[in-house]
Protein backbone atom coordinates (compact mmCIF):
# COMPACT_ATOMS: atom_id res chain seq x y z
CA UNK A 1 0.00 0.00 0.00
CA UNK A 2 1.42 3.55 -1.05
CA UNK A 3 1.93 5.76 2.07
CA UNK A 4 0.74 9.00 1.93
CA UNK A 5 3.00 11.88 2.48
CA UNK A 6 1.42 14.38 4.84
CA UNK A 7 2.91 18.16 5.70
CA UNK A 8 2.55 20.58 8.65
CA UNK A 9 2.94 24.17 8.00
CA UNK A 10 3.33 26.90 11.12
CA UNK A 11 3.69 30.10 11.38
CA UNK A 12 7.07 30.32 11.81
CA UNK A 13 9.61 28.10 14.46
CA UNK A 14 8.24 28.90 17.79
CA UNK A 15 9.31 28.02 21.07
CA UNK A 16 6.10 27.62 22.27
CA UNK A 17 5.48 25.40 19.71
CA UNK A 18 7.27 22.61 20.87
CA UNK A 19 5.04 19.84 21.13
CA UNK A 20 4.79 19.83 17.83
CA UNK A 21 8.47 19.33 17.24
CA UNK A 22 8.85 16.80 19.90
CA UNK A 23 5.86 14.63 18.69
CA UNK A 24 8.18 14.83 15.03
CA UNK A 25 11.31 14.33 15.92
CA UNK A 26 9.55 10.94 18.14
CA UNK A 27 7.81 9.58 14.55
CA UNK A 28 4.47 11.00 16.48
CA UNK A 29 5.04 8.08 18.83
CA UNK A 30 4.11 5.91 16.69
CA UNK A 31 0.18 6.70 17.17
CA UNK A 32 -0.61 7.56 13.31
CA UNK A 33 -1.01 4.54 11.22
CA UNK A 34 1.41 3.41 9.22
CA UNK A 35 -0.37 4.31 5.95
CA UNK A 36 0.47 8.44 6.75
CA UNK A 37 3.47 9.97 6.76
CA UNK A 38 4.21 13.41 7.95
CA UNK A 39 7.24 14.42 6.27
CA UNK A 40 7.64 17.77 6.91
CA UNK A 41 7.18 20.89 8.74
CA UNK A 42 6.90 23.89 6.89
CA UNK A 43 7.04 27.91 7.68
CA UNK A 44 4.64 29.71 6.24
CA UNK A 45 6.74 31.61 4.58
CA UNK A 46 10.81 31.48 4.54
CA UNK A 47 11.91 34.80 6.19
CA UNK A 48 7.90 37.19 6.85
CA UNK A 49 6.08 33.82 8.35
CA UNK A 50 2.50 34.99 9.94
CA UNK A 51 -0.59 33.02 10.62
CA UNK A 52 -2.70 34.27 7.86
CA UNK A 53 -0.45 32.91 5.61
CA UNK A 54 0.00 30.00 7.19
CA UNK A 55 -3.70 29.90 7.66
CA UNK A 56 -4.06 30.47 3.68
CA UNK A 57 -1.24 27.55 2.74
CA UNK A 58 -3.72 25.00 4.81
CA UNK A 59 -7.03 26.19 3.18
CA UNK A 60 -5.29 26.64 -0.73
CA UNK A 61 -3.50 23.29 -0.23
CA UNK A 62 -3.63 21.55 -3.31
CA UNK A 63 -2.85 17.78 -4.06
CA UNK A 64 0.90 18.27 -4.69
CA UNK A 65 1.38 20.19 -1.51
CA UNK A 66 -0.99 18.28 0.59
CA UNK A 67 -0.68 20.49 4.05
CA UNK A 68 -3.25 18.64 5.97
CA UNK A 69 -2.87 20.54 9.35
CA UNK A 70 -1.58 24.46 10.34
CA UNK A 71 -0.14 25.31 13.38
CA UNK A 72 -1.34 29.05 13.64
CA UNK A 73 -3.61 31.82 15.82
CA UNK A 74 -7.41 30.23 15.05
CA UNK A 75 -8.76 33.30 14.97
CA UNK A 76 -7.91 33.73 11.37
CA UNK A 77 -10.68 31.62 10.76
CA UNK A 78 -13.03 34.43 11.77
CA UNK A 79 -10.84 37.14 10.02
CA UNK A 80 -11.82 34.81 6.41
CA UNK A 81 -15.13 35.43 7.62
CA UNK A 82 -14.99 39.07 8.41
CA UNK A 83 -13.56 39.40 5.04
CA UNK A 84 -16.03 37.50 3.11
CA UNK A 85 -13.35 34.93 1.95
CA UNK A 86 -14.92 31.26 0.54
CA UNK A 87 -12.99 27.99 0.29
CA UNK A 88 -13.72 24.73 -1.37
CA UNK A 89 -13.75 23.23 2.23
CA UNK A 90 -13.99 24.85 5.48
CA UNK A 91 -11.60 25.31 7.90
CA UNK A 92 -11.70 23.17 11.23
CA UNK A 93 -10.18 24.04 14.80
CA UNK A 94 -8.86 20.59 16.17
CA UNK A 95 -6.97 21.80 18.98
CA UNK A 96 -5.29 24.78 21.69
CA UNK A 97 -1.66 24.58 21.77
CA UNK A 98 -1.04 27.88 23.04
CA UNK A 99 -3.43 29.57 25.39
CA UNK A 100 -3.29 32.74 28.35
CA UNK A 101 -1.86 35.10 25.88
CA UNK A 102 1.52 33.88 25.43
CA UNK A 103 3.14 37.63 25.72
CA UNK A 104 5.26 39.03 27.97
CA UNK A 105 6.41 42.69 28.40
CA UNK A 106 10.65 43.09 28.47
CA UNK A 107 12.62 46.29 29.81
CA UNK A 108 15.91 47.10 30.40
CA UNK A 109 16.25 48.51 34.53
CA UNK A 110 12.54 49.31 34.27
CA UNK A 111 10.62 51.47 36.48
CA UNK A 112 8.37 49.37 38.49
CA UNK A 113 5.06 48.16 36.40
CA UNK A 114 1.74 47.01 38.77
CA UNK A 115 -1.14 47.60 35.79
CA UNK A 116 -0.97 47.06 32.18
CA UNK A 117 -2.14 50.97 32.11
CA UNK A 118 1.59 51.38 33.55
CA UNK A 119 3.15 50.49 30.74
CA UNK A 120 2.07 53.63 28.63
CA UNK A 121 4.69 55.35 30.31
CA UNK A 122 7.23 53.81 28.24
CA UNK A 123 8.30 56.66 25.12
CA UNK A 124 8.51 53.44 22.66
CA UNK A 125 6.38 50.45 22.89
CA UNK A 126 7.56 47.58 20.10
CA UNK A 127 4.77 44.58 18.79
CA UNK A 128 3.98 43.24 15.57
CA UNK A 129 2.11 44.40 13.00
CA UNK A 130 -2.06 44.99 12.93
CA UNK A 131 -3.72 42.20 13.41
CA UNK A 132 -1.48 40.30 16.12
CA UNK A 133 -1.57 39.59 19.50
CA UNK A 134 1.53 41.69 20.32
CA UNK A 135 -0.42 44.79 18.55
CA UNK A 136 -3.90 44.03 20.63
CA UNK A 137 -2.35 44.16 23.74
CA UNK A 138 -0.11 47.12 22.83
CA UNK A 139 -3.69 48.63 21.96
CA UNK A 140 -5.14 48.04 25.29
CA UNK A 141 -2.06 49.25 26.70
CA UNK A 142 -2.18 52.67 25.18
CA UNK A 143 -5.76 52.77 25.60
CA UNK A 144 -6.16 52.22 29.66
CA UNK A 145 -3.37 54.59 29.50
CA UNK A 146 -5.66 57.26 27.78
CA UNK A 147 -2.84 57.77 25.69
CA UNK A 148 -4.65 56.27 22.12
CA UNK A 149 -4.03 60.10 20.22
CA UNK A 150 -0.10 59.54 20.56
CA UNK A 151 -0.45 55.89 18.98
CA UNK A 152 2.25 57.07 15.76
CA UNK A 153 4.52 58.18 18.43
CA UNK A 154 4.54 55.11 21.05
CA UNK A 155 3.64 52.33 18.73
CA UNK A 156 6.86 50.93 16.90
CA UNK A 157 6.19 48.21 14.53
CA UNK A 158 8.63 45.57 13.53
CA UNK A 159 8.54 41.84 12.11
CA UNK A 160 8.65 38.65 13.85
CA UNK A 161 11.52 37.77 15.87
CA UNK A 162 13.18 41.35 15.86
CA UNK A 163 11.45 43.10 18.79
CA UNK A 164 14.12 41.53 21.10
CA UNK A 165 16.97 42.89 18.85
CA UNK A 166 15.04 46.52 18.31
CA UNK A 167 14.41 47.23 22.01
CA UNK A 168 18.12 46.44 22.47
CA UNK A 169 19.35 49.29 20.15
CA UNK A 170 16.72 51.61 21.75
CA UNK A 171 18.28 50.64 24.97
CA UNK A 172 21.42 51.32 23.86
CA UNK A 173 20.63 54.83 22.02
CA UNK A 174 18.95 55.43 25.33
CA UNK A 175 15.18 55.44 24.41
CA UNK A 176 13.17 53.89 27.28
CA UNK A 177 11.21 51.13 25.10
CA UNK A 178 9.53 48.36 26.30
CA UNK A 179 8.81 45.13 23.85
CA UNK A 180 5.61 42.85 23.94
CA UNK A 181 7.04 39.43 22.72
CA UNK A 182 6.03 35.80 23.00
CA UNK A 183 9.57 34.85 22.59
CA UNK A 184 10.01 33.67 25.54
CA UNK A 185 12.88 31.69 24.32
CA UNK A 186 15.17 34.74 22.88
CA UNK A 187 14.18 36.59 26.23
CA UNK A 188 15.97 34.27 27.82
CA UNK A 189 19.00 34.29 25.84
CA UNK A 190 19.01 37.61 26.20
CA UNK A 191 18.71 37.85 30.10
CA UNK A 192 21.66 35.46 30.26
CA UNK A 193 23.81 37.78 28.08
CA UNK A 194 22.37 40.99 29.87
CA UNK A 195 21.10 40.52 33.51
CA UNK A 196 19.76 44.54 33.12
CA UNK A 197 16.75 42.93 30.64
CA UNK A 198 13.61 41.58 32.25
CA UNK A 199 10.23 40.58 32.07
CA UNK A 200 8.00 43.60 33.73
CA UNK A 201 5.00 42.34 32.84
CA UNK A 202 3.36 38.83 32.58
CA UNK A 203 0.54 38.88 30.17
CA UNK A 204 -0.65 35.66 30.81
CA UNK A 205 -1.07 36.71 34.37
CA UNK A 206 -3.62 39.00 34.00
CA UNK A 207 -6.71 37.92 34.16
CA UNK A 208 -7.91 39.95 30.52
CA UNK A 209 -6.10 37.64 28.84
CA UNK A 210 -6.36 34.37 30.92
CA UNK A 211 -8.05 31.74 28.97
CA UNK A 212 -7.31 33.35 25.53
CA UNK A 213 -6.60 31.03 23.41
CA UNK A 214 -3.49 31.90 20.70
CA UNK A 215 -2.26 29.22 18.74
CA UNK A 216 -4.32 25.89 17.38
CA UNK A 217 -4.20 22.96 15.28
CA UNK A 218 -6.72 23.53 12.65
CA UNK A 219 -7.00 21.04 9.59
CA UNK A 220 -9.91 21.06 6.57
CA UNK A 221 -13.54 19.02 6.49
CA UNK A 222 -12.62 16.98 3.53
CA UNK A 223 -9.01 16.08 5.60
CA UNK A 224 -11.37 15.28 8.88
CA UNK A 225 -13.31 13.14 7.09
CA UNK A 226 -11.74 11.18 4.42
CA UNK A 227 -8.57 10.82 7.15
CA UNK A 228 -10.21 10.85 10.61
CA UNK A 229 -7.56 8.11 11.44
CA UNK A 230 -4.41 10.45 10.65
CA UNK A 231 -5.92 13.50 12.23
CA UNK A 232 -7.07 11.03 15.73
CA UNK A 233 -3.46 10.11 15.45
CA UNK A 234 -2.27 13.53 15.44
CA UNK A 235 -3.82 14.87 18.61
CA UNK A 236 -2.80 11.34 20.36
CA UNK A 237 0.83 12.47 19.64
CA UNK A 238 0.18 15.95 20.07
CA UNK A 239 -1.34 15.15 23.23
CA UNK A 240 1.65 12.79 24.46
CA UNK A 241 4.10 15.64 23.31
CA UNK A 242 1.95 18.07 25.45
CA UNK A 243 2.39 15.76 28.61
CA UNK A 244 5.87 15.26 27.93
CA UNK A 245 6.80 18.96 27.62
CA UNK A 246 4.99 19.72 30.83
CA UNK A 247 6.60 17.26 33.04
CA UNK A 248 9.90 18.95 31.83
CA UNK A 249 11.38 15.69 30.13
CA UNK A 250 14.76 15.86 30.23
CA UNK A 251 15.19 14.50 26.93
CA UNK A 252 12.61 17.16 25.23
CA UNK A 253 14.99 19.93 26.99
CA UNK A 254 18.38 18.13 25.68
CA UNK A 255 16.23 18.09 22.17
CA UNK A 256 14.72 21.32 22.14
CA UNK A 257 18.77 22.78 23.53
CA UNK A 258 19.74 21.31 19.67
CA UNK A 259 16.89 22.15 17.75
CA UNK A 260 16.90 25.89 18.66
CA UNK A 261 21.15 25.97 18.98
CA UNK A 262 20.34 27.62 22.43
CA UNK A 263 22.54 26.51 25.40
CA UNK A 264 20.47 23.94 27.62
CA UNK A 265 19.88 26.06 31.05
CA UNK A 266 18.16 28.77 28.63
CA UNK A 267 15.74 26.47 27.11
CA UNK A 268 14.84 25.30 30.95
CA UNK A 269 14.32 29.06 31.65
CA UNK A 270 12.38 29.60 29.11
CA UNK A 271 10.35 26.18 30.01
CA UNK A 272 9.80 27.28 33.18
CA UNK A 273 8.68 30.88 32.04
CA UNK A 274 6.22 29.45 29.89
CA UNK A 275 4.56 26.66 32.89
CA UNK A 276 4.64 29.17 35.35
CA UNK A 277 2.23 31.13 33.15
CA UNK A 278 0.38 27.90 31.97
CA UNK A 279 0.34 28.80 28.78
CA UNK A 280 0.56 25.43 27.54
CA UNK A 281 -2.67 23.90 28.23
CA UNK A 282 -2.97 20.22 29.90
CA UNK A 283 -5.44 19.88 27.12
CA UNK A 284 -6.28 19.45 23.67
CA UNK A 285 -10.04 19.98 23.88
CA UNK A 286 -11.50 24.22 23.12
CA UNK A 287 -14.23 25.44 25.07
CA UNK A 288 -16.19 28.21 24.26
CA UNK A 289 -15.37 30.84 26.68
CA UNK A 290 -11.08 30.49 25.23
CA UNK A 291 -12.80 30.70 21.76
CA UNK A 292 -14.60 34.32 22.53
CA UNK A 293 -11.46 35.37 24.41
CA UNK A 294 -9.72 35.23 21.77
CA UNK A 295 -12.00 36.48 18.82
CA UNK A 296 -12.60 39.82 21.72
CA UNK A 297 -8.29 39.88 21.22
CA UNK A 298 -8.54 39.78 17.60
CA UNK A 299 -10.89 42.53 17.39
CA UNK A 300 -8.79 44.77 19.20
CA UNK A 301 -6.14 43.82 17.67
CA UNK A 302 -7.60 45.38 14.48
CA UNK A 303 -9.39 48.32 16.19
CA UNK A 304 -12.85 46.56 15.51
CA UNK A 305 -15.87 46.89 18.43
CA UNK A 306 -17.10 43.43 19.07
CA UNK A 307 -21.05 44.08 18.82
CA UNK A 308 -23.57 41.44 18.76
CA UNK A 309 -23.38 40.57 15.32
CA UNK A 310 -19.65 39.75 15.35
CA UNK A 311 -20.48 37.71 18.28
CA UNK A 312 -22.96 35.62 16.92
CA UNK A 313 -20.46 35.00 13.99
CA UNK A 314 -17.75 33.46 16.42
CA UNK A 315 -20.44 31.38 18.00
CA UNK A 316 -21.81 30.14 14.43
CA UNK A 317 -18.04 29.15 13.87
CA UNK A 318 -17.83 27.73 17.16
CA UNK A 319 -20.33 25.54 16.87
CA UNK A 320 -19.58 24.34 13.28
CA UNK A 321 -15.59 24.39 13.39
CA UNK A 322 -14.98 23.34 16.54
CA UNK A 323 -17.67 21.37 18.60
CA UNK A 324 -18.89 19.50 15.72
CA UNK A 325 -15.48 17.98 15.64
CA UNK A 326 -14.51 18.29 19.26
CA UNK A 327 -14.89 14.11 19.73
CA UNK A 328 -10.94 13.93 18.25
CA UNK A 329 -9.38 16.32 21.25
CA UNK A 330 -11.65 14.82 23.66
CA UNK A 331 -10.88 11.66 22.71
CA UNK A 332 -6.95 12.37 22.61
CA UNK A 333 -7.17 14.11 26.21
CA UNK A 334 -9.39 11.24 27.62
CA UNK A 335 -5.99 8.98 26.73
CA UNK A 336 -3.60 8.74 29.83
CA UNK A 337 0.02 10.03 29.84
CA UNK A 338 2.30 6.83 28.97
CA UNK A 339 5.47 8.35 29.38
CA UNK A 340 7.75 8.53 32.63
CA UNK A 341 7.44 11.95 34.57
CA UNK A 342 10.65 14.09 35.20
CA UNK A 343 10.52 16.05 38.46
CA UNK A 344 10.65 19.69 37.93
CA UNK A 345 14.21 21.80 37.82
CA UNK A 346 14.05 24.32 40.33
CA UNK A 347 12.80 28.03 39.26
CA UNK A 348 15.66 29.68 38.56
CA UNK A 349 18.94 27.77 36.95
CA UNK A 350 21.23 30.14 38.33
CA UNK A 351 20.42 31.86 41.50
CA UNK A 352 21.94 34.92 42.85
CA UNK A 353 23.89 33.30 45.22
CA UNK A 354 24.84 30.79 43.24
CA UNK A 355 26.16 32.99 40.90
CA UNK A 356 28.34 35.05 43.48
CA UNK A 357 29.03 32.21 45.39
CA UNK A 358 31.09 30.56 42.15
CA UNK A 359 32.54 34.13 41.35
CA UNK A 360 33.94 34.64 44.92
CA UNK A 361 35.52 31.00 44.37
CA UNK A 362 37.18 32.24 41.43
CA UNK A 363 38.30 35.04 42.92
CA UNK A 364 40.34 33.03 45.62
CA UNK A 365 41.75 30.77 42.73
CA UNK A 366 43.88 33.95 41.48
CA UNK A 367 46.46 33.92 44.09
CA UNK A 368 46.62 29.89 44.77
CA UNK A 369 47.09 29.64 41.08
CA UNK A 370 49.86 32.61 40.73
CA UNK A 371 51.73 31.32 43.68
CA UNK A 372 51.75 27.48 42.69
CA UNK A 373 52.74 28.34 38.91
CA UNK A 374 55.51 30.64 39.66
CA UNK A 375 57.27 27.82 41.99
CA UNK A 376 56.21 24.64 39.42
CA UNK A 377 57.83 26.60 36.63
CA UNK A 378 60.68 27.54 38.70
CA UNK A 379 61.37 24.24 39.40
CA UNK A 380 60.92 22.65 36.51
CA UNK A 381 62.99 24.84 34.61
CA UNK A 382 66.28 23.00 34.82
CA UNK A 383 64.47 19.57 34.60
CA UNK A 384 62.59 21.17 31.77
CA UNK A 385 65.50 22.52 29.43
CA UNK A 386 68.49 20.55 30.69
CA UNK A 387 69.98 24.16 32.26
CA UNK A 388 70.42 25.21 29.27
CA UNK A 389 69.77 28.95 28.69
CA UNK A 390 69.45 31.98 30.90
CA UNK A 391 66.06 30.92 32.45
CA UNK A 392 63.04 33.21 32.81
CA UNK A 393 62.94 36.44 34.12
CA UNK A 394 61.04 36.83 37.18
CA UNK A 395 58.12 39.48 34.84
CA UNK A 396 58.37 36.48 32.46
CA UNK A 397 57.30 34.07 34.91
CA UNK A 398 54.55 36.61 36.55
CA UNK A 399 52.75 37.20 33.06
CA UNK A 400 52.96 33.14 32.80
CA UNK A 401 51.53 32.40 36.19
CA UNK A 402 48.45 35.11 35.93
CA UNK A 403 47.97 33.60 32.37
CA UNK A 404 47.81 30.19 34.28
CA UNK A 405 45.36 31.82 37.05
CA UNK A 406 42.88 33.10 34.41
CA UNK A 407 42.74 29.85 32.63
CA UNK A 408 40.86 28.61 35.58
CA UNK A 409 39.54 31.35 36.99
CA UNK A 410 37.85 32.79 34.25
CA UNK A 411 35.96 30.97 32.80
CA UNK A 412 33.78 30.29 35.65
CA UNK A 413 32.88 33.97 34.73
CA UNK A 414 32.39 33.32 30.99
CA UNK A 415 30.55 30.49 31.30
CA UNK A 416 28.30 32.52 34.26
CA UNK A 417 27.43 35.00 32.24
CA UNK A 418 27.49 33.69 28.31
CA UNK A 419 26.12 30.00 29.47
CA UNK A 420 27.95 29.01 26.77
CA UNK A 421 30.09 26.03 26.71
CA UNK A 422 31.52 26.83 23.29
CA UNK A 423 32.95 30.39 24.12
CA UNK A 424 34.71 28.22 27.41
CA UNK A 425 36.67 26.34 24.95
CA UNK A 426 37.63 29.41 22.64
CA UNK A 427 38.58 31.25 25.47
CA UNK A 428 40.70 28.58 26.68
CA UNK A 429 42.39 27.77 23.18
CA UNK A 430 43.20 31.88 23.39
CA UNK A 431 44.82 31.65 26.67
CA UNK A 432 46.23 28.16 26.12
CA UNK A 433 48.31 29.85 22.78
CA UNK A 434 48.91 33.01 24.85
CA UNK A 435 50.82 30.96 27.01
CA UNK A 436 52.83 29.43 24.25
CA UNK A 437 53.53 32.66 23.08
CA UNK A 438 54.76 34.30 26.26
CA UNK A 439 57.16 30.95 26.38
CA UNK A 440 58.75 31.19 22.79
CA UNK A 441 59.23 34.69 23.36
CA UNK A 442 61.80 34.31 25.61
CA UNK A 443 63.76 32.07 23.35
CA UNK A 444 63.41 34.07 19.92
CA UNK A 445 64.50 37.33 21.98
CA UNK A 446 67.57 37.78 20.26
CA UNK A 447 65.87 37.57 16.79
CA UNK A 448 64.63 41.35 16.92
CA UNK A 449 62.32 41.12 14.20
CA UNK A 450 60.12 37.56 15.12
CA UNK A 451 60.25 38.76 18.94
CA UNK A 452 58.53 41.99 17.91
CA UNK A 453 55.95 40.24 16.67
CA UNK A 454 55.38 37.48 19.18
CA UNK A 455 55.56 40.02 22.35
CA UNK A 456 53.08 42.24 20.12
CA UNK A 457 50.85 39.09 19.74
CA UNK A 458 51.08 37.85 23.40
CA UNK A 459 50.75 41.40 24.39
CA UNK A 460 47.17 41.31 22.28
CA UNK A 461 45.73 38.30 23.60
CA UNK A 462 46.38 38.96 27.50
CA UNK A 463 44.99 41.94 26.91
CA UNK A 464 41.87 40.47 25.47
CA UNK A 465 41.88 38.06 28.31
CA UNK A 466 41.77 40.31 30.78
CA UNK A 467 39.57 42.70 29.37
CA UNK A 468 37.00 39.61 29.11
CA UNK A 469 37.63 39.04 33.27
CA UNK A 470 36.80 42.57 33.85
CA UNK A 471 33.88 42.57 31.68
CA UNK A 472 32.11 39.37 33.13
CA UNK A 473 33.19 39.51 36.60
CA UNK A 474 32.11 42.97 36.29
CA UNK A 475 29.10 43.18 34.46
CA UNK A 476 25.86 43.35 36.62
Amino acid sequence: MAVLDVKVVEMYRHFLYLPVYVAYRNNFFNLIPSKYKISRIERSHPTHGSDEKAFERLMKSGSDERIYFAVCDPTTVFNALLNGRSYQSKPVILATLVTNGGCWAVNKNSHEISRIKDLGEFSKIISYGEGSTTYGMAMRVLYQANKMHLKSRILNIVSPMYELGTLETMSMKGIDAVAITPNILDFERLRSRRRSYRIVYHFPRETEYKGVMVTGVLSRTDIVEHYPDLVQGFLLSMKEALGLVRNRDNNVIMMASKYFGYDVPVVREALETALSCEVLPDRLNVNKAEWLNAVKANCLAQDIPLDDELESQALEIYNDSIEAFSDFAEKADRRPHFRSIVEPPPRRVFPEEERWSTSAISLLKIPIIVGLSFWIYWLAWPIIWNGEGEGPSSIEILVIAISAAIIVAAPSWVYLKSRSPGMYFVYLVVTLLDLLLWHFWHFWHTYQEASGIILLSASVLLGAQITTVVKYAGED
